[in-house]
């Protein structure tokens, strides 16, 4: 079945011209075709492909585009293994029991240039910390860590607020399991 849907993508890829979503599943070689978007994007914007990545924008479940980006590519076909997708909040959630695979909403891939490729080892993980914070992708835990420190001052029966330490709360949720 994987098949024929492949060869009639590629088929009315030829005959009509690109799609405005690319089935992400259909490829053999995806980094072979993210590649190529970045070249695309390169070419037209007379930057050298050393200098791109790509940011990601996960679209709502409802949103449908209807023509492809100015620049980069929609992606479907997607899945998650292990996780859900929070539509409402925009992030990953825990699995539903006996859900093991979640197929994603499109992905939008948008190329950018990265303005110093020579950065510090320092400088290079504060960006990757960075990423992680506004990834709408995160690990549950990541997601439950933030949870915790977003209720760090929890009413106590008496009418007081108590101050609660995040990580010992995530320490003691460890030493549970």
């Amino acid at each position: 079945m994987d098949l024929l849907e492949r060869v009639t993508m590629f088929d009315s890829w030829i005959d009509v011209g690109a799609p405005e979503i690319f089935w992400i599943s259909g490829f053999f070689f995806t980094q072979s075709f993210f590649t190529g978007v970045l070249q695309n994007y390169a070419r037209q914007n007379g930057v050298s492909i050393d200098k791109l990545e790509f940011r990601h924008e996960v679209l709502r479940e409802k949103d449908h585009p209807t023509e492809a980006p100015m620049s980069g590519c929609y992606i479907q076909g997607a899945y998650l293994d292990g996780a859900g997708w929070d539509d409402f909040n925009h992030c990953l959630e825990e699995s539903k029991p006996k859900v093991i695979y979640v197929k994603m909403p499109i992905i939008q891939f948008i190329p950018y240039v990265v303005e110093n490729t020579e950065q510090s080892d320092q400088m290079s993980d504060d960006r990757e910390v960075e990423e992680i914070e506004m990834s709408p992708i995160q690990e549950p835990s990541k997601i439950a860590e933030k949870n915790i420190s977003d209720l760090a001052i929890q009413p106590i029966a008496d009418g007081q607020n108590e101050q609660i330490d995040p990580q010992t709360v995530i320490e003691a949720v460890g030493d549970d399991q």
